[in-house]
């Protein structure tokens, strides 16, 4: 796949991120920007730069639309969904799951790991160890917090908290078996430096 195959297909992917926040309410650029650093950001990478551009295709295409309004001296776009932007969510949404590369910048350190000395070594996955700890405390956190909100919000809205809680159930495991995969490395690590 091309540079520019692998823009465009995280360009969709976006399209797609933004047209199901949407789904949800209308939204501010600010509010849109908020909404995937506390949501799909924890697992899928976007630039925020790249959200004003998408959001002009979004309406370029009919699938969104904006509408300017003054809040306290200051103007502001708010955008929402069209049903024609409905209609492009629901296709996508129905289409199948891909299964989607490992794209873990652990796993590239580790794979030129030895060119650092033992002691080093033990160090840095010492360390990546505590750093993972944060992120499943992190996430826990806003696990806890989707699960109280989750007490307070409408019914038509209980279907799309349920997933979006399961992705942070996701991360949470996937962080844990990260955590749990680096230890058990370091012990081979400490024992293999033990015997020499």
């Amino acid at each position: 796949m091309y540079l520019f195959d692998i823009y465009l297909n995280d360009f969709y992917m976006q399209d797609k991120i933004i047209l199901g926040i949407l789904t949800i309410g209308p939204a501010s650029m600010y509010s849109l920007m908020k909404a995937l650093q506390n949501s799909t950001e924890h697992f899928y990478t976007t630039s925020t730069g790249s959200i004003h551009p998408a959001l002009k295709k979004l309406e370029k295409n009919g699938l969104v639309t904006s509408e300017t309004s003054i809040e306290n001296g200051r103007a502001r776009k708010i955008f929402t969904i069209t049903i024609e932007g409905h209609k492009v969510y629901k296709e996508w949404a129905a289409s199948d799951i891909s299964i989607g590369k490992i794209k873990d910048e652990s796993l590239v350190h580790l794979f030129f790991l030895s060119a650092n000395n033992p002691v080093e070594r033990i160090k840095l996955i010492k360390k990546y160890i505590k750093n993972v700890d944060s992120k499943i405390k992190e996430l826990t956190i806003l696990q806890n917090e989707g699960i109280n909100n989750c007490k307070q919000i409408p019914e038509h809205l209980e279907d799309i908290a349920f997933y979006q809680l399961a992705t942070l159930d996701y991360g949470i495991d996937y962080y844990k078996f990260q955590k749990k995969w680096y230890q058990n490395l370091l012990k081979t690590i400490q024992s293999k430096l033990n015997e020499k």
